[in-house]
């Protein structure tokens, strides 16, 4: 029976057929949802910045990369933080002053004083000197920040733009990529 192996041969191609296109349906689907899930990653959830300048310094450097969280919750004093500046720059800061809080720098000290209180800091080594444009003490309203850089001797920060709301934070540092 020559005719029912072809038949069979016809059937095997056709089968073979209808799988590669189902392999081939899923690939696609599965590379669709993958970009979808990189697209997501790093346009919704995460996001990569470069440091620039070194007004972080010495906790971040110049042109170190860093990978930051869009969905932030509620910010706590210490965490570092992109800020979008009046003038739409997007700096790297430090979460110092929370919403409702007193803020105060005492220029003779150059200590940093929340709510009355000295804030301890590790984080840097320098004194902090007030700006002329702000008046002190700074009281933080509901939905306000008070942000500093960690080199203060060298940063534009919430001295010389005053309090920053939780629009202008885009995103909360989650890693430092150190180039070297």
């Amino acid at each position: 029976m020559p005719g029912g192996e072809v038949r069979q041969a016809v059937r095997t191609r056709l089968e073979e057929e209808k799988k590669d296109k189902r392999d081939r349906r899923r690939w696609v689907l599965g590379t669709v949802a993958l970009l979808l899930l990189i697209f997501l990653l790093t346009r919704v959830f995460f996001g990569v910045a470069v440091v620039e300048g070194s007004s972080m310094s010495p906790n971040y450097m110049d042109s170190d990369l860093v990978l930051f969280t869009r969905l932030h919750g509620m910010l706590e004093r210490g965490d570092v933080v992109l800020v979008r500046s009046d003038d739409s720059k997007v700096l790297i800061k430090r979460v110092v002053g929370l919403p409702g809080e007193e803020v105060y720098i005492d220029q003779r000290t150059g200590a940093v004083i929340i709510d009355g209180e000295e804030l301890k800091e590790e984080y840097t080594e320098a004194i902090t000197r007030r700006s002329s444009i702000q008046e002190y003490p700074i009281i933080l309203g509901e939905d306000e920040y008070f942000v500093l850089g960690d080199n203060r001797e060298n940063s534009t920060d919430s001295r010389d733009f005053g309090p920053v709301s939780s629009t202008q934070i885009k995103g909360e540092i989650l890693v430092i990529l150190r180039k070297g």
